[in-house]
């Protein structure tokens, strides 16, 4: 197992929101041990920056003429951890070789070392990271499925009965596939439903307008969902998309759907592409949750200099 500090999540996640969460989360264990809530990641464990120092650290002690050779392709590579190797490809500060190649490189360099007990462990890290770099969304794109994740949700479901939230985006949280672009796309949700049916209730959240930390979204484009849901002007509100409507009400929610999405390459002056489309929208969802306007997250950093060091809670890959 992994203790991750906080400031080792992707990049949504560092925020005050996520160290306030764990402070309430941690309380409520400690008020309720005999049930307490668990958290459990859904992507098998993942290289972190700690495992690039551990590689060279192991090349400077054996090899350290070889050091500048292998830290030439981590160094550039190890950038993904903070901002994602796609989302610096969008924002051109991508040094332009794939990180992929880096760490295949770098792998086969450290494995015309000498063969130690050391070395073994030094590998075993190479290949997480060249795993981590393999399995990015650069690499792989976005169009993928995902059904290790939903196996990993069902086993946990089966081996302990537990009651189990998964949170994600829409794309990954739909009861069906989705369409992006050309290609499609089967997250995590829709092999839940095709495994549970009714026993997976899909919860998918939207907003009008407003910051997002990073930007700041316009209203969204009339053909989405979220410009009908937005025309109701409460601040925020949720439908149960199976209660009993009007028939052109039921019309719609049959019908085909798009509903805007921000993804780590969001831009507002490409907000009309920015959406996701559903063959319908009630097999998709259970129930919409609707916010007038977003406000913006608080960043890790803000947390780290207030505190003084880096927030100890996380989650354990398992």
């Amino acid at each position: 197992m992994r203790l991750h500090r906080v400031g080792s999540f992707t990049r949504p996640w560092r925020t005050e929101e996520s160290v306030a969460t764990l402070h309430w989360i941690r309380a409520y264990n400690l008020a309720h041990p005999e049930d307490p809530v668990r958290i459990f990641g859904v992507e098998p464990p993942r290289a972190e920056p700690s495992d690039y120092d551990a590689v060279l650290d192991h090349v400077r002690q054996v090899a350290p003429d070889r050091l500048g050779a292998i830290e030439a392709h981590l160094a550039p590579i190890r950038t993904a951890h903070q901002v994602d190797e796609h989302v610096q490809r969008h924002q051109g500060t991508h040094p332009g070789r794939p990180f992929v190649e880096h760490a295949e490189d770098a792998l086969a360099l450290l494995a015309e070392l000498p063969d130690t007990s050391e070395r073994t462990t030094a590998l075993a890290q190479a290949r997480l990271i060249l795993d981590f770099h393999r399995e990015s969304v650069a690499n792989r794109g976005f169009a993928r499925d995902e059904r290790p994740a939903a196996e990993r949700v069902l086993e946990r479901r089966r081996s302990t009965g537990a009651k189990i939230v998964y949170w994600d985006g829409l794309a990954h949280t739909s009861g069906l596939p989705i369409v992006l672009g050309s290609a499609e796309f089967r997250g995590t949700g829709s092999h839940l439903r095709a495994e549970l049916g009714d026993g997976y209730a899909s919860v998918g959240i939207g907003f009008r307008h407003g910051d997002l930390g990073a930007a700041v979204a316009p209203d969204p484009q009339p053909d989405l969902v979220d410009a009908v849901l937005g025309a109701v002007e409460f601040p925020a509100y949720y439908v149960d998309l199976h209660a009993t409507a009007p028939e052109p009400v039921r019309e719609w929610l049959t019908g085909p759907a798009k509903l805007r999405t921000i993804s780590g390459v969001y831009d507002p002056a490409a907000d009309a592409t920015a959406h996701i489309r559903l063959s319908s929208l009630v097999d998709a969802f259970d129930v919409l949750i609707h916010l007038r306007e977003t406000t913006p997250v608080r960043w890790l950093s803000q947390v780290s200099d207030r505190l003084g060091q880096p927030p100890e809670y996380g989650t354990r890959d398992q």
